[in-house]
């Protein structure tokens, strides 16, 4: 039932944010993919800001989402912050 679902989500939560090789990849993503493609699209559109430092944030620990489909779940409309996410 839920219950379970529940703590199957939460225990899936606490390995990925307690995983240090899966952390550490996710930290080399994030540092040498995702932000410089953002700061380069960023440039593309809004050339001065080429020149400062842009602050970037993301989510530590990352949070995992597997959604298998076609799902007929309804999930209610929310924001991550009901879950703890931030």
């Amino acid at each position: 039932g839920f219950s379970d679902q529940s703590s199957k989500q939460e225990l899936l939560g606490q390995s990925v944010g307690t995983d240090p090789s899966f952390l550490a990849v996710y930290e080399r993503l994030v540092l040498e993919v995702v932000i410089p493609s953002l700061k380069a699209r960023l440039a593309e559109i809004c050339p001065e800001t080429a020149s400062n430092n842009t602050t970037f944030y993301y989510q530590w620990p990352p949070t995992l989402r597997i959604q298998p489909g076609p799902s007929t779940r309804y999930v209610r409309a929310h924001n991550d912050a009901e879950y703890g996410h931030q």
